[in-house]
């Protein structure tokens, strides 16, 4: 084997290892939490990757056609928070983690801090 036949072998393993690696990483960006919620549903409040609503301050842009209901409550269903805005009213709330959040007939909600 000569010289020249070790160091294509050797670009072949470093291409191919930055592939792997620009595929890694391209897995864990996207297993980060979403910054936002764009559907009807319960979601439940947690910080794992993946996890469709994360703790933080969320907000709306009201209602798509008629008001838009949420509510907050603890594993145990105790409610902590719920209310409603109008079409066009922009609403905040601010999740913490373990509490389930129920949105309905929103626009999606945005992680803003």
């Amino acid at each position: 084997m000569t010289v020249k036949e070790r160091s294509g072998w050797k670009g072949q393993v470093i291409v191919g290892f930055a592939s792997a690696l620009v595929f890694a990483l391209l897995v864990f960006v996207n297993s980060l939490p979403t910054a936002s919620v764009a559907e009807d549903g319960t979601y439940k409040v947690d910080e794992c990757f993946g996890c469709q609503a994360v703790p933080g301050t969320w907000q709306t842009d009201g209602g798509v056609a008629a008001n838009c209901v949420w509510l907050m409550r603890t594993e145990g269903n105790d409610v902590v928070g719920r209310g409603e805005f109008t079409p066009g009213e922009r609403g905040r709330v601010v999740l913490k983690r373990g509490e389930y959040f129920t949105t309905v007939g929103c626009q999606p909600w945005v992680l803003v801090g």
